[in-house]
């Protein structure tokens, strides 16, 4: 349930640094809920990882960028979403 959540239109997403870290903090934080291992069990993120063999988000969500970017590009030229995403702004826009 949290995954899809969590790739709901992730392809045009933006992800800086700090993005990153909140995404993985809350998929930490979703995984030892429903484990149920709290911080006083002095387990690691990454054994919890391991032991659960679970894909990180971010790996996910890039996967998700690059096949919707493939999808894209394998898409007539005349449409939208091919000519939205090589369209770049000729003028500045106004103040205001």
């Amino acid at each position: 349930m949290a995954l899809p959540a969590s790739l709901y239109s992730s392809e045009n997403l933006t992800v800086n640094a700090r993005d990153a870290r909140r995404i993985i903090a809350s998929e930490i934080k979703y995984v030892r809920k429903i484990t149920g291992i709290t911080w006083t069990n002095y387990e690691t993120n990454t054994e919890i990882a391991k032991e659960l063999n679970i894909a990180p988000v971010l790996g996910k969500i890039q996967d998700y960028r690059k096949n919707w970017v493939q999808n894209v590009n394998g898409m007539p030229r005349k449409k939208l979403p091919r000519i939205i995403k090589n369209y770049r702004p000729k003028d500045r826009r106004n103040q205001g």
